[in-house]
């Protein structure tokens, strides 16, 4: 459990060769940010030297397409875990694993007290602290009644985490530190951080879940967060004191964590984006294999230190994602905390992954075997919970269907059930309890475009998800855009629950130019699917004036024909005519409109639909917008993504809606669809739908070239596309 790199670093830079190194020093100084301005750079150190010499720097302005500035904390009151959300869950879930998981006892026999630990006295650098048994005892007792609460939410439980901070706060403990004279600098004071952040980490986060307690005072609150406060803030204090030094590596970014989680619950948005930060640093001090130049360079210690890089940069982006950040996909040159993850596992299934780093600095490893063995003690298994691969709670929670979760689940050598609950301090605490079972990788599809499509005209981007708040999408760079959710999606039952899933967003590709473009998806802040997909345009943004019908044979089958047309509401041609019989009868045509300031844009009076499409529109003020197809019930459809061009008439944007709609179902033939805000009809269209014998048609396949489309002397190539049930242009020419 010794980290000694920051020691050895810190020994040298204030020891007798202060000369030697004292440049270095200045250099990490003056080259580091500054929190005051809106150009913000970091210094990354690659490693595996000591002192570190391969360092750079780094702009961290704008970090995943947010600048930094603009990181706030939003929820005060969560850290990893919705206290209420995942006490329910537990109950629904895990009624019979609760105990097992969460208990105190599942953890610790508990002392009656414990009793406050003033000072923190380490005897020299290298050695633990002299009360580093007592603080270990009182870090576990937190963890296991910080779970126990969780669970239970036991008045027993709630008034001894309460009472023993108010305990320690009332004797103002972890003050006193002799031999250092706190607040100067030039201080050795490595040993004696370094403990109170092994210990601070799950403290906070358990205070986190007690604080808004209603068994909890007002005044006990105040005294309580005063005390975590000023002990907070001396353990994520530069080393050596306020004008000191971040660590490079890996304590670096336990200190970063720490302070990042104190921050949110006070609401410090620079603390949150600090945090961010690191883990952005991280990133560019991974290497293309995943693998931390620093920590995999000590010797048998190396999955050890590599592990121990996970717990840190996995609680930060925890914390992050809880805020609504999504870093999991924050990538550099194609890097995500993906690749670390998988170079952890290579090592442990072939050492010689990391045996070829692990030479580079063998001298700098304790408690471990000599190489070429490799120690992979509290990472393969757990000494009474206690196991550096805690993290993975969390990973496997968040990302059931990822290649490395099936891994992972196979990683602890008595099997993960059988081992559980593990926990680790880095990890904020009994990750077991806080993750298992848990459906943090949200259920979810983006259905279309699809990675690889081919998209074309005015289309939609769809799909489902289960239990958001609210989905946004990016494309390529631009701002992220929220779109309409909650739409009724009845093939989504069995897997959510309820059926009001959906989303969906018109879009005009043709506004992004012809080529390849990309992608992102996210709910709530985490993103759940990025694809790439490749648009071809007409030359114009919005082609008008234009008119085409073509034949396209043998399709679907040998034999068969179809009609397709150009549709300048769609920007793209729909299927009009096959060699089927009609079985629709035609409706009334009459289009009253009322005189709410509204828009049914698509479909339009007389048009032709085929495939899945889009009903969308725009109305200025509403609280709802139902449709109502022939003489089907009402539907609820998503109302109020953004529409820039309804400003000049509605005074906001916030007007569209759009509902996905697979025509096929209504079969060939003339159909009606009125659309209403609040309970008032403002639109009643009648169209044509012509199907191609089958509700989705599957395995089909077919390219078609179209000649003088849409000029004469002009060609343009249409391919079948499954997911649209209908043709996109694949190419113009």
């Amino acid at each position: 459990m010794k980290c000694l790199d920051a020691r050895i670093f810190l020994h040298k830079a204030i020891s007798a060769k202060m000369v030697y190194y004292f440049p270095i020093l200045l250099i990490w100084i003056f080259l580091s940010y500054s929190p005051n301005i809106l150009a913000r750079t970091a210094r990354v150190c690659y490693g595996p030297a000591l002192p570190p010499t391969d360092c750079f720097t780094i702009d961290t302005s704008t970090i995943n397409g947010i600048p930094f500035e603009k990181y706030k904390v939003n929820n005060t009151n969560t850290l990893l875990v919705d206290v209420n959300s995942r006490r329910q869950e537990l109950l629904n879930k895990l009624p019979d694993k609760m105990g097992i998981y969460c208990s105190t006892e599942s953890l610790i026999i508990p002392k009656e007290n414990y009793e406050p630990i003033i000072s923190v006295t380490c005897q020299d650098q290298n050695s633990e602290c002299l009360e580093f048994d007592a603080l270990n005892e009182f870090r576990n007792f937190i963890i296991a009644t910080g779970a126990d609460y969780l669970a239970f939410n036991s008045d027993f439980v709630a008034d001894k985490i309460i009472s023993t901070l108010l305990n320690w706060a009332d004797a103002n403990a972890l003050s006193v530190f002799p031999g250092l004279d706190v607040g100067a600098n030039s201080q050795m004071d490595f040993r004696q951080k370094y403990t109170l952040q092994w210990i601070l980490v799950p403290v906070v986060q358990t205070w986190s879940m007690v604080r808004n307690d209603p068994r909890l005072t007002a005044q006990d609150r105040l005294k309580i967060e005063a005390w975590l406060d000023r002990v907070v803030g001396y353990a994520t204090e530069k080393f050596g004191g306020p004008q000191g030094f971040e660590d490079p590596f890996n304590v670096g970014y336990l200190v970063r964590g720490l302070k990042m989680a104190w921050g949110i619950t006070k609401g410090n948005n620079l603390d949150l984006a600090e945090g961010i930060e690191k883990i952005l640093m991280g990133l560019h001090q991974m290497r293309e294999d995943g693998s931390f130049p620093r920590e995999v360079a000590r010797g048998a210690c190396a999955v050890r230190y590599q592990n121990t890089m996970l717990l840190n940069l996995l609680f930060m982006a925890e914390l992050a994602t809880m805020q609504g950040y999504d870093i999991y996909s924050l990538s550099v040159d194609q890097k995500t905390l993906h690749n670390a993850v998988s170079f952890l596992l290579d090592a442990i299934d072939d050492p010689e992954t990391i045996l070829k780093y692990a030479y580079q600095d063998a001298e700098h490893c304790s408690h471990a075997p000599q190489l070429p063995s490799m120690d992979l003690y509290q990472t393969i298994d757990a000494t009474n919970g206690f196991s550096y691969s805690a993290w993975l709670e969390a990973y496997i929670a968040r990302f059931p269907n990822h290649p490395n979760s099936s891994r992972l689940k196979a990683l602890l050598v008595r099997g993960l059930e059988n081992t559980r609950p593990i926990y680790h301090p880095h990890s904020g605490g009994n990750t077991t309890c806080f993750y298992a079972g848990s459906d943090l990788g949200r259920t979810a599809n983006l259905e279309s475009p699809q990675n690889g499509s081919f998209e074309s005209g005015i289309g939609l981007i769809r799909g489902w998800i289960c239990n958001a708040n609210f989905v946004e999408i990016q494309i390529n760079d631009q701002p992220r855009q929220q779109v309409a959710y909650g739409t009724t999606r009845e093939d989504t039952i069995e897997v959510c629950g309820d059926d009001n899933n959906g989303f969906g967003y018109t879009f005009n590709w043709n506004t992004l130019g012809t080529g390849t473009h990309r992608l992102q998806v996210y709910s709530d802040g985490v993103q759940f699917a990025d694809v790439n997909f490749r648009v071809t345009v007409l030359d114009e943004e919005y082609l008008r004036g234009v008119s085409g019908e073509y034949a396209l044979l043998n399709f679907p089958k040998v034999g068969q024909n179809i009609t397709v047309r150009w549709s300048e509401p769609h920007q793209n041609f729909v299927i009009s005519g096959a060699d089927q019989k009609n079985s629709s009868t035609i409706l009334s045509s009459t289009t009253p409109l009322s005189s709410t300031l509204a828009s049914l844009e698509s479909p339009q009076q007389s048009s032709f639909e085929s495939g899945i499409g889009l009903i969308r529109g725009w109305v200025c003020e509403a609280n709802t917008v139902d449709i109502q197809i022939d003489d089907q019930p009402l539907v609820r459809i998503a109302y109020g993504t953004t529409r820039k061009d309804t400003i000049a008439v509605c005074g906001d944007d916030n007007n569209g809606f759009g509902y996905t709609f697979n025509w096929n179902t209504l079969g060939t033939g003339t159909h009606r669809l009125k659309a209403f805000a609040d309970g008032i009809q403002f639109a009643d269209i009648t169209f044509s739908v012509t199907t191609l014998g089958e509700i989705y048609l599957r395995e089909a396949a077919g390219e078609y070239n179209l000649s003088d489309f849409p000029q004469a002397a002009r060609n343009i190539t249409l391919r079948w596309s499954e997911p649209h049930q209908n043709f996109v242009i694949s190419d113009f020419r």
